[in-house]
């Protein structure tokens, strides 16, 4: 005896108001039988069909395979192992190609796809369909596709075939060569169950089977049969592979639907890759171009306007300053921000004008004025400016100082590239301060720095000039400064662009959800099979993971192409150099790809691994 079903009663219906649909079922059934099921639509034949195959476990009584009652075993592995389904309207999956719907049913173990075909072809010759291996799905005729499924069925040597109406969408001719081929199959010693409505199947069973509401209207064996057993191989199950399969195939099954989701989800990445990129790189200029040349024991001095109603440095402070103890050494410096610089009939006004000691230049010297390389080009297109004489005009508060001279260098300005492309000058501090006693006015310088002769005394002289009403940082306050603020502005980006990322969730989220109600029927059809819940669900979060990988690559693509064009513009525009490392924003570019195509999956994944396999079945 292979299977026996005791008292199986199964209802339908809600609130208070059911019908029976199979009453009181008692029956056995052995290998090697042949048993049609003959009845009427809605005689229960359908759904008794059902339960045997573990699909329906909705019901009271007991189905019991080998002494085992399915209501306590594994039902997926059961179906996995015992059952082949053939069904009326075949169910193939139409991307599949012949040879891939045929194995469809061994995906899940670790066999080469060698021997995967070997037998899928072995099938499509014993039932005489070797012809139409290479043909597309949707070009075969009825027969041709029950034939596949049949040999769908087979394929994983199950004990058991149910066959739902299996010649209800066949022409007569073809009807004939199923059932035939059906007899074969039990002749090997399977137990073949066939659920229908056509008389002709009777010529073909050794067993008849009449349902009549519900209930076994008549029970006749026809042909005495000779119960055998079907040895099963151990079969291993391989995920990682059948995942893999299944995430690819659907990836390039839909290619236009997923390059849009690809190419609209990765906006929101290059953003996030760019602003991260452009923040973290000038972050690292500044630290170069500040840090590396930073002596730390150096610190401007600025004034407290709540103490002092002016904003230059007296005697007065400069002395007081002096008196504090562990200072080495003062500098004095001024800068103007309104000032005009007038070459023979032309005024350029400045953007400032700075004193300096020194500079780095491209040519000539600083003793007198050194004018920026921009200005330089402004005033001749060959930069020929120097020993030009000009007439330097400067407002310091309330005083306007003239100065006739003349230009002697042009600066490189190496520490600030970006300054190229302004109009702005530089003037001797000395030469200065010597003009200014030209003029009869007492010159007070705005900048004041001082060297602190130990770092362990920094914060004694800080504290000390505080007192004074003065506040003294150098270039690392500065940098802390402006890495906040830059901080705050990758940020900003960031938040900007992972807005996009959200949206990217629901339109995938929504795309995928309408992929799983067009796949409802293959989804049907794995659980048929003998795919769990879980499988299903890691099916299109494997799918998921895939996009998420095409999404990132892409999106890496995409950025490392705008970088390279960041890098050119700002290296022409500036001549700045920007040198970062990339790989840690592709990463993460990838990995915010995945987790944003894994967090839209997951609602719709969860909804498909939750379809009752039945009416899935019945989808259209």
């Amino acid at each position: 005896m292979l299977l026996r079903i005791d008292n199986l009663t199964k209802e339908f219906g809600k609130n208070n108001s059911y019908q029976k649909v199979l009453d009181n079922i008692n029956i056995e059934f052995k290998s090697g039988e042949f048993v049609c099921i003959l009845g009427e639509s809605g005689s229960g034949k359908s759904t008794l069909l059902n339960i045997i195959g573990g699909l329906d476990t909705k019901y009271d009584g007991s189905v019991n395979i080998n002494n085992m009652n399915l209501k306590y075993i594994d039902l997926d592995d059961y179906r996995k192992e015992n059952i082949g389904f053939i069904f009326q309207n075949f169910n193939l999956i139409n991307s599949l190609s012949v040879i891939d719907n045929i194995i469809l049913p061994l995906d899940k173990y670790k066999i080469s796809y060698k021997e995967k075909k070997k037998r899928a072809l072995d099938l499509l010759d014993k039932l005489n369909i070797s012809n139409i291996r290479r043909k597309k799905i949707k070009d075969l005729s009825g027969g041709q596709k029950q034939r596949i499924a049949i040999a769908r069925a087979l394929i994983n040597n199950p004990s058991i075939i149910l066959a739902d109406e299996p010649t209800g969408a066949l022409d007569e001719n073809n009807s004939k060569s199923v059932l035939e081929i059906l007899k074969e199959i039990n002749l090997e010693g399977k137990l073949v169950i066939v659920v229908t409505h056509s008389e002709k199947v009777i010529e073909y069973s050794t067993r008849v089977i009449r349902i009549k509401d519900g209930k076994i209207d008549s029970d006749q064996k026809i042909k005495r049969i000779k119960e055998t057993r079907i040895d099963k191989e151990d079969k291993r199950e391989n995920n990682f592979y059948y995942l893999l399969k299944y995430g690819l195939r659907n990836i390039f099954n839909n290619k236009r639907r997923n390059i849009f989701i690809v190419i609209a989800s990765s906006i929101g990445i290059v953003g996030i890759i760019l602003s991260l990129f452009i923040g973290n790189s000038v972050k690292r200029y500044i630290e170069d171009l500040i840090l590396d040349k930073n002596n730390p024991n150096i610190y401007s001095i600025k004034i407290n306007n709540k103490v002092y109603d002016k904003d230059y440095f007296d005697d007065d402070i400069i002395n007081k300053i002096r008196g504090i103890d562990h200072i080495n050494k003062i500098y004095k410096s001024s800068t103007y921000s309104i000032s005009q610089l007038k070459e023979k009939n032309k005024e350029y006004n400045l953007t400032f004008i700075d004193s300096i000691n020194e500079i780095d230049l491209i040519k000539g010297n600083s003793k007198k004025v050194v004018i920026s390389k921009f200005l330089a080009k402004k005033i001749d297109k060959n930069m020929d400016v120097i020993n030009k004489d000009i007439e330097l005009t400067i407002v310091d508060n309330y005083d306007v100082i003239r100065i006739n001279t003349k230009i002697t260098g042009i600066a490189k300005n190496n520490n600030l590239s970006i300054i190229d492309n302004t109009m702005h000058a530089f003037i001797n501090y000395n030469y200065l301060v010597d003009n200014y006693k030209k003029e009869d006015k007492k010159f007070h310088p705005n900048l004041l720095s001082i060297k602190i002769d130990d770092n362990k005394n920094i914060e004694y002289v800080k504290k000390k000039l505080k007192a004074l009403g003065l506040n003294a940082s150098n270039n690392t306050d500065l940098y802390d400064e402006l890495t906040s603020y830059l901080n705050i502005a990758t940020f900003v980006l960031s938040f900007f662009s992972s807005l996009s990322l959200i949206v990217s969730i629901i339109m995938i989220s929504i795309i995928i959800n309408i992929t799983v109600i067009e796949r409802t029927k293959e989804i049907g059809l794995l659980r048929s099979i003998g795919y769990s819940k879980d499988n299903i669900k890691s099916i299109f979060n494997s799918e998921a993971i895939f996009l998420g990988i095409s999404i990132g690559l892409f999106s890496c693509f995409i950025s490392k192409h705008l970088i390279n064009v960041i890098k050119y513009i700002i290296n022409d525009k500036f001549n700045i150099s920007i040198n970062s490392r990339l790989l840690k924003y592709y990463i993460l570019g990838l990995f915010i790809s995945i987790m944003v195509t894994i967090l839209s999956s997951y609602f719709p994944a969860k909804k498909a691994s939750n379809y009752d396999p039945i009416n899935a079945l019945k989808y259209e």
